[in-house]
């Protein structure tokens, strides 16, 4: 069995902005009782304005005792202090080793998307892919962006035979949407079996946070919750338990 988990920790900001300070052993308690063999983590950041000089991915990673890759999308000098980096992140319990970093369509001067591909070195190895699509209404066009989105991966996954693959995100779509039909019809969609809302985290209105596999048969779905914290984030977790077939 493979215990997945999603998660946009939004910097590990919470859900009251109003704080103005990052909490990254927050996230982290949300994160270590799941005991997931992958996390998929959006917004994660290195020395955000509200966490100075904290590098979020590493401090996950050393106090989880999990493997992991950043990749930013985005990177500009703070103007008091330092770099601030702002990105995806794929958590491994066995060894992971990158594969690709796969740009996703977006407008000039739009905040870069990307979908991180890690080879999970399990005993039974498979593909881990971590992303974080454009938000609805961010820009004039961005629903089609998020559909020619899960067409590049699904190519990628298809065509470098990535396989079997997991892929975890925030798509920031609804299960109805364009995007999450493109994405039936080569994956399974995990939230499909118990489609619980994911944010806003205080007061959840829409699923937005997905687990999904490729092919669509490579594995059994023993269960998928969402995650009822309210405080750590914006975004509720998504967990699922996949049980490989043959």
């Amino acid at each position: 069995m493979i215990k997945v988990m999603t998660f946009n920790i939004r910097c590990t900001n919470g859900m009251n902005l109003d704080l103005k300070k990052g909490d990254w052993r927050r996230v982290a308690d949300v994160m270590a009782p799941v005991q997931a063999d992958v996390y998929g983590v959006e917004e994660a950041c290195i020395n955000h304005p509200y966490s100075k000089g904290v590098d979020v991915p590493a401090r996950l990673g050393e106090f989880l005792n999990l493997h992991y890759h950043f990749a930013k999308t985005i990177s500009y000098p703070r103007w008091d202090e330092g770099q601030f980096e702002y990105g995806v992140a794929a958590f491994s319990r066995p060894p992971l080793s990158l594969v690709e970093e796969i740009p996703l369509p977006v407008p000039e001067k739009k905040e870069k998307r990307v979908a991180l591909v890690a080879r999970i070195e399990a005993p039974h190895p498979f593909y881990f892919i971590v992303t974080h699509f454009s938000y609805a209404g961010e820009y004039p066009g961005d629903d089609a962006h998020r559909v020619d989105a899960v067409r590049l991966i699904t190519d990628a996954v298809v065509r470098k035979r990535y396989a079997p693959a997991i892929l975890v995100g925030d798509f920031n779509a609804k299960p109805d949407s364009a995007c999450l039909e493109t994405a039936r019809r080569e994956w399974t969609v995990c939230n499909d079996s118990n489609p619980e809302l994911s944010w806003p985290a205080d007061k959840p209105e829409r699923l937005i946070d997905y687990i999904c596999f490729y092919p669509r048969h490579a594995f059994d779905i023993g269960a998928c919750r969402v995650i009822p914290n309210a405080t750590a984030s914006d975004h509720r977790p998504v967990v699922a338990e996949l049980h490989p077939r043959g």
